[in-house]
């Protein structure tokens, strides 16, 4: 019988790929890898908005609200479902806190703004619903929703600086909240014939300390738009640089060379009016006292008309809460205001936008708390705890033109509303 193993077939060699060929495969490989994790980000962008804005890095600060006009975005970093600046949403709160961006915490982190920093104090659970541009007609829209939280205590927080402003603009200029609208048709038509820009000096001097920069998107923004990966790798060195990017910022030379700017950018603007140098010891900072005068001159037509609006609107806030929680008004001072002792102990003579700004905020502080200790409604003043801060030494504001207290600032405005009589008892029931 033959052998069947007599010749057998040779064994195939498996061919070796040359350096280049394993070049050209990996370099497909990764092609095809990278292709189709490009296409997955863009479905996955065309699915989840808020994937695709992440990436952007361009989030819209507001969502459209029927009462409110706007309402911030819960998809914002720091922000909860509803869209407030807190750590989660919560069912219930002991203490709720509703008003602007001196409120919501603008110049500083989520967990320093002070009604967070008064919850911890306090031992209490504190909710934050507050926004900037808001003004007392908010406030008013806002109360049910807070209500809803079965508070023991609700803080309404109102700031001089341009909360009437606020309010005329909510309801006159965005047709908002029709039922605070003055009924009287012929004196509707004077206060808009008489009143002023308020906001127009504001405006000016931004333009001229931050110039606006150029709306067109840049290369690498487009390609971030165009290809999903570049947005994430852009994504991802932003995250690895963020401390590098804060040890920059904190370097004494840096600060000193942007402090030096300002002080000229102050000397360009002339007489102090629209731009005053403080400088003292260890605090220094500018103040702008024309911008804030406008928003708040109680002679101006549109801003009497705010305080008649925010006066009906604290009526409604009142009746609302009535029987419901304890309800106190917390007044909270420009940045003017705060350091304007100071500035006079160490000056001759002051602008005469600054002593215009004080004025007025002297007289609409007196006409609140008349009109609410006829009403017997408590109010906690936070001026005299700045003005400590800055007595002792202590910055409660940046060394820039902005006019919202720190991390600092809003650990002094926290610490005198817990000791206020009213917060220590609503809180112990």
């Amino acid at each position: 019988m033959a052998d069947t193993n007599e010749n057998p077939k040779p064994a195939r060699k498996r061919r070796k790929l040359s350096g280049r060929r394993k070049l050209a495969f990996i370099f497909v490989a990764l092609l095809v890898g990278l292709l189709f994790s490009e296409g997955i980000l863009q479905i996955g962008c065309l699915v989840s908005p808020t994937l695709n804005h992440t990436l952007r890095n361009d989030f819209p600060p507001t969502i459209d609200d029927p009462v409110l006009g706007v309402r911030p975005n819960p998809a914002l970093r720091d922000h909860d479902a509803a869209g407030w600046r807190n750590p989660e949403r919560l069912a219930r709160a002991d203490l709720v806190c509703i008003g602007d961006s001196q409120t919501y915490g603008t110049s500083c982190a989520r967990d320093e703004a002070w009604p967070l920093v008064l919850g911890t104090q306090t031992g209490t659970s504190s909710y934050s619903m507050a926004y900037g541009g808001y003004g007392p007609a908010h406030y008013l829209a806002l109360t049910p929703e807070a209500l809803e939280l079965k508070p023991k205590l609700l803080l309404v927080a109102v700031y001089a600086g341009n909360d009437l402003a606020d309010s005329y603009t909510m309801v006159y200029e965005h047709n908002q909240m029709p039922e605070l609208r003055n009924p009287d048709a012929a004196a509707v038509a004077a206060i808009e014939a008489e009143g002023n820009d308020y906001f127009a000096g504001w405006n000016e001097l931004q333009n001229f300390v931050s110039p606006p920069a150029n709306d067109e998107p840049s290369f690498r923004d487009q390609l971030s738009r165009w290809f999903r990966l570049y947005a994430v790798a852009r994504t991802v060195k932003r995250a690895l640089n963020a401390d590098a990017e804060a040890a920059k910022q904190a370097d004494p030379d840096r600060i000193e060379q942007k402090w030096q700017k300002r002080k000229a950018l102050a000397a360009e603007l002339g007489d102090g009016n629209k731009l005053f140098v403080y400088e003292q010891e260890n605090v220094r900072t500018l103040l702008t006292p024309q911008a804030r005068a406008d928003a708040m001159n109680l002679n101006d037509a549109k801003i009497a008309e705010g305080l008649r609006i925010s006066k009906q609107a604290f009526e409604g806030i009142i009746e609302k809460a009535g029987g419901h929680c304890t309800l106190a008004f917390v007044f909270i001072p420009t940045k003017e205001n705060v350091f304007y002792a100071a500035a006079k102990a160490a000056n001759n003579s002051l602008p005469a936008a600054l002593e215009a700004v004080v004025a007025d905020e002297t007289r609409l502080w007196s006409e609140l708390k008349t009109f609410l200790d006829d009403r017997s409604v408590p109010w906690i003043e936070l001026l005299p705890a700045l003005r400590a801060q800055v007595g002792d030494g202590q910055n409660p504001y940046l060394e820039n033109w902005d006019g919202h207290p720190t991390g600092v600032g809003n650990a002094a405005m926290a610490k005198a509303i817990s000791e206020s009589p009213v917060v220590m008892k609503a809180l112990a029931d």
